[in-house]
């Protein structure tokens, strides 16, 4: 019976850990397939720790230009985990988590990373158990966190090893709030369409649901008589309401209601007032109208500084008007230092948006409107080769990862790529490529084998001894530090690579180097416990040469 139990045991073990390397490949390679649901469910199912913890600490276990094993100590706040046969959860545990490519890492380890967030995070975790494969690894945000409060992992599903709230379980709050998007963005579709009255209708309804760009919206429509009859009074109450909600929307279109004093007495200091309002909250719409009531002084000292102040911080926000009314000022120096080359600018860039003043403009100081703004043909034939050059570049890569020789050869043949393209990491092809023919056939082609990543490392320290061999016969110099003051030799210590560590020293490393932690090859090898490396080191030291 013992018997019997330990087999089965080993079975469950075994069968665990393929779910997880499955399951975590998987996760963190976009290009892969998603598996079913019930393959996650499942690894969740059998894990021994479900909890809600803070990341304490993340320690690199093994690293390659393309992936990275990683050890992740939490600290237990909460524990999830329910049943009869389950194990207490540690106040602090680990879990274990492989990931490919380096623009996924933490924060620290060479970019950002989706599933793993920075130190101090708080998380839903689920690992197989102390020390195991983490099986699931969520950020929790307020309603989240509030869901788990109320009904633990009952209403929790889970998809590529990340946990998200059933919809059929999400608050009403929530339900309200996409349904609220949903009217609103067919709404705007209605208006493109010029079916009015619909979009009517749609914008009604987000707006008796509490959302405050669609009650200004209906308060437009109401205005202008746009997809309803015309009402004036009913505009201005939808106005008032979303400016106490502090809409600068609704602040600018009461603004404009006491300019023109339709449906209420005219007050261009009222109008002033809440003009500025929505200016100082950024609508360029009221910038440009306040600019208009200090250069008239209407409801306020006339102020040409301040108009133009005003003026300009509308014209950089893309209103036509005001850059016509910029442009005029460069011209003729009234308001805005003379500038005729800025004068021409303005008056293309508002021609171009379809002012039509500034259309005439142009043609009275013979400015084609569109040079500098539409392309012309070389511009274009010089963005096309950049397009061409980007998609080589990225096939480039591709190539390499896929060790794809003929297309590489293909590619550099063109001459729209550059060997020493570094991406996002700094990594170059020399860092990524893991064959000899490639690495051979990048040197003939001019890849600098000193090149240094984001983290100052260069190729060599991702080699193993047959490609060290090519890059340091090809000038690789060994005791180039990286930006923690690492060399080759000291970085192979960190994983007791012996034989890549031998094969360095036998060219020449210096095994008295310090990193920036003022730790030799050796002080790393001992720390880590790789005693073949140490002793090997010791007698290097002890007898050199």
């Amino acid at each position: 019976m013992a018997l019997n139990s330990n087999i089965s045991k080993h079975r469950q073990n075994f069968f665990s850990t393929i779910i997880f390397f499955i399951l975590f490949f998987l996760t963190c390679q976009e290009a892969f397939g998603v598996l079913p649901p019930e393959v996650y469910k499942r690894a969740i199912d059998s894990s021994d720790i479900k909890a809600i913890a803070v990341v304490k600490k993340v320690e690199i276990i093994y690293e390659t230009n393309r992936s990275t094993f990683k050890k992740v100590f939490f600290k237990l706040e909460k524990s999830l985990t329910k049943g009869f046969f389950h194990k207490k959860v540690p106040k602090e545990f680990s879990g274990s988590c492989y990931s490919v490519d380096h623009q996924w890492q933490d924060p620290g380890f060479g970019g950002t990373i989706h599933h793993y967030p920075r130190i101090g995070a708080r998380v839903l975790v689920t690992v197989s158990s102390d020390g195991g494969g983490i099986t699931s690894y969520t950020a929790l945000s307020p309603a989240f966190e509030e869901e788990l409060d109320k009904n633990g992992l009952k209403n929790i599903e889970f998809s590529m090893g990340h946990a998200s709230i059933k919809r059929s379980a999400m608050s009403p709050e929530r339900k309200e709030e996409i349904r609220i998007e949903a009217l609103v963005s067919s709404a705007y579709t209605y208006m493109r369409r010029k079916n009015y009255q619909k979009a009517f209708q749609d914008f009604k309804t987000a707006a008796r649901l509490g959302h405050t760009r669609s009650q200004n919206k209906l308060g437009e429509l109401y205005f202008n008589g746009i997809g309803v009859e015309q009402d004036v009074q009913k505009a201005i109450e939808l106005f008032k309401k979303t400016a106490e909600q502090n809409s600068f929307w609704g602040i600018y279109n009461l603004g404009v209601i006491y300019a023109s004093g339709k449906g209420v007495r005219q007050s261009y200091k009222d109008a002033h007032a809440l003009f500025l309002k929505s200016a100082n909250l950024g609508y360029r719409k009221a910038q440009f109208n306040l600019g208009v009531m200090y250069y008239n002084g209407m409801g306020i000292d006339k102020n040409e500084a301040t108009a133009f102040k005003w003026f300009k911080k509308s014209a950089d926000k893309d209103v036509p008007e005001a850059m016509y009314v910029v442009g005029k000022a460069h011209e003729s120096g009234e308001g805005l230092p003379r500038d005729i080359y800025k004068a021409k600018s303005y008056y293309k860039k508002a021609a171009f948006l379809g002012y039509q003043d500034a259309k005439i403009k142009c043609k009275e100081l013979g400015i084609d409107e569109r040079e500098g703004i539409i392309p012309t043909i070389e511009e274009r034939l010089a963005s096309m080769k950049e397009d061409f050059a980007a998609m080589d570049t990225q096939m480039f890569f591709d190539s390499l990862y896929s060790n794809n020789i003929q297309n590489l050869k293909d590619i550099l043949d063109r001459g729209n790529v550059d060997v020493n393209s570094q991406q996002e990491t700094g990594l170059t092809a020399l860092h990524i490529a893991m064959d000899e023919q490639v690495i051979q056939l990048l040197i003939s082609k001019g890849a600098d084998v000193n090149a240094r990543d984001t983290q100052g490392r260069t190729p060599i320290f991702y080699k193993g001894v047959p490609l060290l061999k090519i890059l340091i016969n090809a000038g690789a110099d060994i005791n180039l530090q990286s930006n923690k003051g690492n060399t080759a030799l000291i970085r192979f210590a960190y994983f007791g690579y012996f034989d890549g560590i031998k094969y360095l020293v036998s060219q020449g490393a210096d095994i008295k180097v310090k990193n920036t932690d003022n730790h030799t090859a050796l002080d790393i090898a001992e720390k880590f416990g790789h005693l073949k490396v140490k002793e090997y080191l010791e007698s290097i030291r002890t007898n050199p040469g």
